[in-house]
């Protein structure tokens, strides 16, 4: 069995489907028939080395990808479904997982993103498999689309809580179910599995007399655990982001605010810092400090196949510039309405690549499709494996560069050249034949920016092995080695 590090994630395209489709998961005996008329989506894809290659996804079909972890699909509903939470050992007492047949992360956007049409109809999908099929783990599921937000968090083997995001707030999780108070009647905001109180009062989880009602206090753990790997990471954020300091936060522990106003209007770039976070300029910075015994555990870590950040853009382009359709129409067209960015195999060490919902998935480039178990020249994932393993042997001394290089690509592509791909694919959809001309451009745009980033990792990695004194990139059998004594070292072994 390979270690941690050796994880890679590919980007996947699945076409639309006219007919039903059989599921089956990859790592329990989870299955169900998917109604037909499917629709067609991207995802971001795990393999893992004790697994069949590639995910038990069958290239004839399209179909039966598994370990999917966040998508987009032809309705612009997006999921991610990367959460693992922890429900209480009281909960799980009353009502077990179904560890064998039921529901597990690995399975969800594969499931729901075929049949979404909104984020609110990709809540209702979830709950009735729920209530069908029952949950075989705790976990915690995104859903967006033009219009809403919504989180759902599992509560035991056949209950939930799901919770509309409020448009002027945030909501962190941290692989800890993070739900309170809810008002069970407001239809238009929460969606809680039928019984949920009478369940929670007859298992003794929760008592009447006692105050309202607390999801988190009958559901979720406050364990030894949370306090080193799951709270340092939500008051770390929930500072970053504004809206409570971080001792405020440790204070109010375990019952920190839900849902809070952020101090600014968060950026992409706020995302892109949150998700790389690992407590720099602190002494429980595992890496900058090389402390591997630091007490509390990063936001990032070695072991990542893919972060991601999921956009969706405004209904209206800015300045009044005008899409097709109507004369004086500003809509802003579909296949620019969302967009995935995905950084491949450790975000601290990997730019973000942006795939617009409009991508043509069969032009993916080979670069986002073609991780595998063993070390390739062309994936971006390998690619940054390989940076990432020289750059662990001296953190200090190399991490600093190749972040900024990352970053000033990051920037040249966000602020540069994705509005100039905008324009160009709202010019071509005014042509005749428009619409395969404007996917055409945002193939050519993903392409370019996929193979400029494996150039950029290859430079950078190059330039590391020459700061650290070496005679040339060393062989990948070395690499990996180096990898695999990086990922021990920083493992944080506590849950989450």
């Amino acid at each position: 069995m390979p270690q941690n590090a050796i994880i890679t994630n590919n980007a996947l395209y699945h076409p639309a489907r006219d007919g039903p489709a059989a599921f089956k998961s990859n790592v329990n005996d989870f299955q169900v028939v998917l109604p037909g008329s499917g629709l067609a989506y991207t995802a971001a894809a795990k393999w893992y080395g004790w697994n069949t290659w590639p995910l038990g996804y069958d290239r004839a079909t399209g179909r039966n990808a598994s370990k999917e972890e966040t998508g987009i699909n032809s309705a612009g509903v997006a999921i991610s479904d990367t959460e693992t939470i922890f429900n209480s050992d009281g909960a799980l007492k009353a009502d077990p997982y179904l560890n064998d047949t039921g529901l597990v992360e690995d399975s969800l956007t594969s499931v729901l993103l075929p049949q979404a049409r909104s984020a609110r109809h990709g809540v209702q999908l979830l709950a009735q498999l729920i209530a069908s099929k029952g949950n075989g783990e705790g976990f915690g599921s995104i859903f967006a689309d033009s219009s809403e937000a919504w989180y759902l968090e599992t509560a035991s083997g056949h209950h939930f809580l799901a919770q509309r995001v409020p448009d002027d707030k945030y909501f962190v999780s941290a692989n800890q179910g993070r739900f309170q108070e809810a008002n069970l009647a407001d239809a238009a905001n929460v969606v809680a599995s039928p019984g949920l109180l009478k369940f929670a009062k007859d298992h003794k989880l929760w008592d009447p007399s006692q105050g309202p009602f607390n999801f988190f206090r009958a559901f979720h753990t406050d364990t030894p655990a949370d306090h080193r790997s799951s709270y340092p990471r939500l008051c770390a954020l929930q500072s970053f982001f504004g809206g409570q300091s971080n001792a405020s936060c440790w204070a109010s522990l375990p019952l920190s605010p839900v849902f809070l106003k952020a101090s600014r209007k968060l950026s992409l770039w706020d995302m892109f810092a949150a998700l790389r976070h690992h407590n720099e300029g602190t002494p429980q910075d595992p890496y900058g400090a090389r402390n591997p015994r630091a007490t509390t555990r990063p936001v990032a870590v070695l072991r990542q196949p893919v972060v991601h950040v999921t956009r969706m853009l405004p209904k209206q382009l800015p300045g009044g510039g005008r899409s097709q359709g109507r004369a004086g129409s500003s809509a802003r067209p579909d296949g620019l309405s969302a967009i995935n960015y995905l950084a491949f195999c450790f975000a601290r060490l990997s730019p973000f690549i942006p795939i617009y919902r409009g991508t043509p998935g069969d032009a993916l480039p080979p670069n986002l499709v073609s991780a595998g178990p063993t070390p390739d020249p062309v994936s971006l994932c390998w690619r940054a494996r390989r940076l990432q393993a020289i750059v662990f042997q001296d953190w200090p001394r190399l991490a600093p560069a190749a972040t900024q290089a990352i970053r000033a690509f990051e920037q040249q592509v966000e602020n540069v050249e994705r509005p100039a791909l905008e324009a160009r694919y709202i010019a071509a959809l005014k042509r005749p034949g428009g619409a395969r001309a404007a996917a055409a451009e945002l193939a050519s745009f993903t392409t370019s920016v996929a193979w400029r980033a494996g150039d950029l990792l290859a430079e950078l990695t190059a330039g590391a092995a020459r700061q650290l004194g070496l005679q040339g990139v060393p062989p990948d059998d070395v690499l990996q080695r180096w990898l695999n004594e990086a990922e021990d070292k920083y493992h944080f072994k506590s849950q989450g």
